[in-house]
């Protein structure tokens, strides 16, 4: 968001949110279920990846 501008989004929490969490985990999973490689989105199979290999580089980093 830019300075200043207002936002919907918030960080969760685990306990207060938890229906939230299992309702994304869902649908997460119903998403990779009926489209395993992620063909059909490819903005969030990229988003993923990036994030994943950011996670790898972390962790060999720290190894």
């Amino acid at each position: 968001a830019q300075s200043g501008a207002r936002t919907s989004l918030r960080v969760l929490a685990v306990i207060e949110d938890e229906e939230i969490i299992a309702e994304a985990r869902r649908e997460a999973a119903a998403v990779v279920a009926a489209d395993p490689e992620l063909t059909g989105l490819p903005g969030l199979r990229t988003a993923l990846q990036a994030l994943l290999d950011e996670e790898r580089e972390q962790y060999l980093e720290k190894g």
